[in-house]
């Protein structure tokens, strides 16, 4: 009776615990939607980033333009006063010239010692010599009215030269304002994912996520070209120059998800290379990788590049290798700037050091 007893107490205790792990394994509805409210507000920041980025990219290339036009303009002005120098210097010798041979002609018509035929020639060349003196002051007047328009440019490229600075200090005010936003709202993500069933549930329906729209663009994949991007294998380069970690295979706690791809350690900003030629079949933001941009190379290879900044290629946009698709950042929650790297051929993830070149970057 007593063992009888304590086998039905054993699987009293039993049941217990498989309903209490079963009660466990998925988060609750408010946890859920907390962590929904967080993702859909950090969506909008990523966003605001991405467009405050562009702008400041294209505030710098302004930049460098207006400062290549500059130095050109500047160059330009250098040359003009060297050659009205010179011109200056030849109209001075030629009058100190006239001015000795007036002289002398005088001299010798008072002496009489000269026949009419060479003071004839002598006029002539005199005539000669005011006319040459002339166009000369001719063109150091245009010469001049040249230097001053120069001078004009410089004016007004400097002056907007000043604005664009002035753009990109405030630009870089918004940036900071809307990092600082971006960090609180993934520190209330990671403090909602501190609880281990909403983390495993979040990073199985962001892997979830990803899967389907590899899925669908794969459906789409060009059936040409693949061959030649499967003879890169060994020898493609890394898309963004930073610090390798190869994160291929390794788990993912809390879960049994494990890394399919690698993360590249960079600074906020460097640029993302297509590593070959292909077309952008993805480039939106998804939740848990922020930034994403997928290109298919063709014959169901392709290459995925997550957590962007920003993405400056557009879908259906067809790419070369080495080509700038996006900057590093760390959209859809990442803690540090990154970028995370993955290689897939039908459809299944493929280790990217076994495709990339040791220490090759683009």
């Amino acid at each position: 009776m007593n063992r009888s007893k304590g086998c039905g107490l054993r699987v009293l205790f039993l049941l217990l615990l498989v309903f209490s792990s079963s009660g466990q394994s998925e988060a609750s509805p408010t946890k859920n939607s907390e962590l929904k409210t967080v993702q859909l507000e950090l969506r909008k920041t990523d966003q605001a980033i991405a467009d405050i980025s562009k702008k400041i990219r294209h505030t710098r290339d302004q930049i460098r333009d207006k400062n290549k036009n500059l130095k050109n303009e500047q160059s330009n002005k250098q040359s003009a006063l060297k050659d009205l120098n010179i011109q200056e210097s030849a109209i001075a010798q030629q009058a100190r010239m006239a001015f000795l041979l007036s002289r002398q002609h005088q001299l010798k018509l008072v002496l009489n010692q000269e026949d009419p035929a060479t003071v004839s020639r002598a006029a002539a060349y005199h005539d000669y010599l005011y006319r040459h003196r002339k166009d000369s002051l001719s063109q150091i007047e245009s010469k001049l009215q040249g230097i001053e328009t120069l001078l004009g440019k410089i004016h007004d490229e400097k002056e907007q030269l000043e604005k664009y600075h002035s753009d990109l200090r405030f630009q870089q005010k918004e940036m900071e304002t809307k990092k600082r936003e971006q960090e609180a709202l993934i520190k209330s993500l990671r403090t909602a994912l501190l609880d281990v069933n909403t983390n495993r549930s979040h990073m199985e329906s962001t892997s979830a996520e990803l899967e389907s729209v590899a899925q669908n663009t794969s459906s789409q994949s060009v059936k040409t070209n693949g061959m030649r991007f499967a003879k890169l294998k060994g020898k493609l380069a890394w898309p963004a120059k930073g610090r390798v970690i190869n994160r291929y295979g390794i788990r993912r706690p809390p879960g049994d998800l494990r890394w399919k791809g690698s993360f590249i350690h960079a600074s906020p900003g460097t640029e993302v290379k297509a590593i070959a030629e292909g077309k952008i079949v993805f480039s939106d933001w998804l939740n848990g990788y922020g930034f994403l941009v997928i290109i298919d190379h063709g014959s169901d290879y392709m290459s995925l590049y997550a957590h962007n900044q920003t993405i400056l290629a557009q879908s259906g946009q067809n790419v070369l290798k080495g080509d700038v698709i996006a900057t590093v950042g760390n959209s859809g929650g990442q803690l540090k700037p990154g970028l995370y790297f993955e290689i897939r051929a039908n459809g299944k993830p493929q280790n990217p050091k076994n495709w990339v070149a040791a220490r090759k970057f683009m």
